[in-house]
């Protein structure tokens, strides 16, 4: 495997040391650095990763959420390997995402994911939702193993 686009949940899980996923995630990421895989996130998926994680430090009432936020990501970005990608920049993309989701019958995040493995030529996708899982499979993109 040479390059893998990592989910929004690969990496809340990656952070958060009370998932039941979290070793798994921390493992896979070892592993991915081993290998020299290349991973890749978009500025969506950290724009949903803030999102996310600060409403799971709401509900366990953390009182420092945006140091935390801050930590989170710095930890992310010290990942060797990975690096931020961004869809071009005209109403193509945009029209691939439609597509997608009308397609599959996906929301528009999913979509997006999809749509910006296609246009990178991303053979894998690091994720935990099955729903995105069984529609990057009928586009053909590989599932990496958690």
């Amino acid at each position: 495997m040479n390059s893998c686009f990592l989910d929004t949940n690969v990496l809340v899980y990656l952070v958060d040391e009370s998932s039941s996923y979290h070793l798994k995630v921390k493992k896979m990421i070892s592993q991915f650095e081993k290998n020299n895989t290349h991973l890749f996130v978009s500025h969506f998926i950290l724009a949903e990763f803030i999102h996310v994680f600060s409403n799971l430090l709401q509900l366990v009432k953390e009182k420092n959420i945006y140091g935390n936020i801050e930590i989170a990501l710095k930890k992310i970005g010290l990942i060797p390997t990975i690096s931020i990608i961004s869809p071009s920049e005209d109403f193509v993309f945009t029209k691939s995402v439609i597509k997608i989701m009308e397609q599959y019958k996906l929301k528009s995040n999913d979509a997006y994911i999809l749509s910006i493995l296609k246009e990178k030529d991303i053979p894998y996708l690091a994720t935990f939702d099955q729903i995105l899982i069984k529609a990057a499979k009928k586009l053909n993109i590989n599932i990496t193993k958690l």
